[in-house]
């Protein structure tokens, strides 16, 4: 029990105290799991949701309980103790990111109580909120978006360059509705290349761009009904092809 750190102790009064009996937390904490593995993430999000709900992520207010380290701060704000609530609710960098999406004030509902990152997080997996307007649940947000600052958040302490908060949000935002979309596809058989209709010709394009050197550059090629080649052609963006 010496090793129980603050954010497993304040979960567990919290489930007594709102669910009373030990048959009803059983069924809670069971549907709790059942519902963190059908979030439509991929496998490694979900892990780092179930170490987050279980007080497992090595913040550095976690190792100070457990004795590990001097300093319990946030490396990256530098404004309160790192636990789960701040690492995705209350560091100053994620207000900013949640304020980004338009959910600031969503958010704040969630950290106005004297609640743990890891009860806070209970409730918005059971609870399987949606935000319309951005087309995405708010439990595979909120975890693509702890798992993406925990991500930064080593490249801050490695002094790495980090992109803008607003950046953050956007790529955030994106990665949880591809997620959620590549779970809606079924899973087909690749076929290849195909042949056009007789008299018509194949236009094939790909692109792509290099956010960090701001660069990018696209390639066409075209294809008679037979699988000849026609013509093919490249351009850039007008600042130099990516290497």
């Amino acid at each position: 029990m010496g090793w129980l750190d603050h954010e497993e102790r304040e979960r567990s009064l919290y489930i007594k105290a709102y669910f009373g009996s030990k048959g009803a937390q059983a069924g809670t904490r069971s549907k709790l799991w059942k519902r963190s593995w059908r979030l439509k993430i991929p496998s490694k999000i979900k892990i780092f949701g179930w170490r987050a709900l279980n007080g497992f992520l090595p913040c550095k207010m976690i190792l100070a309980n457990r004795h590990i380290g001097e300093s319990g701060g946030c490396p990256v704000c530098q404004q309160g103790a790192e636990d789960v609530k701040h690492l995705i609710f209350t560091c100053d960098r994620m207000k900013t990111v949640w304020r980004s999406m338009g959910l600031g004030g969503k958010i704040q509902q969630f950290t106005d109580n004297d609640r743990s990152g890891s009860v806070i997080l209970e409730e918005i997996i059971i609870n399987e909120d949606q935000i319309h307007a951005l087309q995405v649940g708010l439990a595979e947000l909120v975890l693509t978006a702890g798992w993406y600052n925990w991500w930064e958040r080593r490249q801050f302490t490695h002094e790495e360059s980090v992109q803008k908060s607003s950046r953050s949000a956007m790529a955030i935002v994106a990665l949880t509705k591809n997620y959620m979309l590549a779970e809606k596809k079924t899973s087909r058989l690749r076929q290849g290349w195909k042949k056009p209709p007789s008299g018509k010709v194949m236009v094939n394009v790909d692109a792509r761009f290099d956010e960090n050197g701001g660069c990018g550059s696209v390639g066409v090629v075209i294809r008679d009904s037979s699988g000849g080649f026609l013509a093919a052609t490249h351009s850039t963006n007008g600042r130099g092809l990516c290497p």
